[in-house]
């Protein structure tokens, strides 16, 4: 029998991902809700096994995302759930990708949570959605994904069926200022370093339209996505309690350790 596409990209993910674990990347659909740090996601899950994807976002790329996100100058002005289907379908044009040009609404997200067995809740803090989706993806028996990025700082909080949300972990906080701060104290490790440390009360009394990221940040994300999504698919997912944290610190050169709670 011939050596299909995926057995040669594939080839060299053993012996960290074993057979039974590829096959069930393989059928894991990945639901991105927003596209911009999650384009680098969507084409690593890919490189890992990750063959199936459903994206939506509404907005479209702009010249200061491309400090982080996997876009380039050719995708100025375009809608970046396409451009991610996009990239994904260029390095395998068999993986499975549907996008959708808006961004997930409440009403829409029973829709992601019947559809996607994983979901990445990269929705704004003030955005309703941000902190309903993991209680619908958890009811369904599914997992959510939240990535939280501070300006070296990469993160993801893991929620599970049996895991706390996102609710309750910032109780009423309803402001950006209110649940970081919330999020700050509750989640054990969660610390963006000493030089945000410094400016942080100059960038939230200022009350910028953006927090500092770079593509440092993104990739301590999108790697401990992908650590999440191998465990789950091995299915050792009870072990993975929220929130799972890492961060680097450029002044003192240290990283903070993955610290389940």
């Amino acid at each position: 029998m011939a050596e299909s596409s995926c057995d040669v990209i594939y080839s060299r993910n053993p012996p960290f991902i074993n057979e039974v674990v590829q096959a069930k990347l393989a059928t894991t659909r990945l639901g991105l809700v927003g596209c911009g740090l999650s384009s680098q996601l969507a084409v690593a899950a890919l490189r890992l096994g990750v063959r199936q994807f459903s994206l939506w976002d509404g907005d479209t790329v702009e010249l200061s995302n491309l400090n982080r996100q996997a876009f380039g100058i050719a995708d100025i002005g375009a809608n970046k759930a396409e451009r991610t289907a996009l990239l994904v379908k260029s390095i395998d044009a068999s993986a499975e990708v549907e996008w959708f040009p808006n961004h997930v609404s409440v009403s829409d997200i029973a829709f992601v949570a019947s559809r996607c067995d994983v979901v990445v809740n990269s929705a704004d803090f003030t955005d309703p959605v941000f902190l309903a989706l993991d209680e619908s993806v958890t009811a369904q028996g599914n997992w959510c994904l939240q990535p939280l990025n501070l300006g070296l700082g990469g993160s993801c909080l893991v929620f599970g069926p049996s895991a706390p949300s996102m609710r309750d972990l910032v109780g009423t906080a309803r402001s950006e200022v209110e649940i970081l701060g919330t999020l700050r104290s509750v989640v054990e490790g969660f610390a963006p370093g000493i030089t945000l440390e410094r400016e942080m009360p100059r960038l939230l009394g200022e009350r910028l339209p953006w927090y500092p990221q770079n593509i440092i940040a993104t990739n301590i994300s999108v790697a401990l996505m992908l650590s999440a999504l191998v465990t789950i698919a091995a299915g050792a997912a009870d072990s993975i309690t929220v929130p799972r944290i890492m961060h680097f610190d450029p002044e003192t050169l240290t990283t903070g350790v993955d610290k389940p709670i």
